[in-house]
């Protein structure tokens, strides 16, 4: 709120800050998207195969 206030005074400048930050995320989505760049999940890669195994011996396990 004090960066805010600080950055853009007012309830006008509020606003106006907010659509800016909107459209810029909106904006950055859709160039990374539309530039064929893939997700990467870096360093947890190893970990989300792990969990992939995981669930299904956890449902064993429970006897679901």
């Amino acid at each position: 709120r004090v960066l805010v206030r600080t950055v853009a005074p007012g309830h006008t400048g509020a606003i106006v800050l907010s659509v800016a930050a909107g459209v810029s995320a909106a904006v950055l989505a859709l160039l990374t998207q539309s530039s064929g760049w893939e997700l990467s999940w870096w360093p947890l890669d190893g970990l989300l195969d792990g969990l992939r195994g995981l669930v299904p011996a956890l449902t064993r396990w429970i006897g679901v």
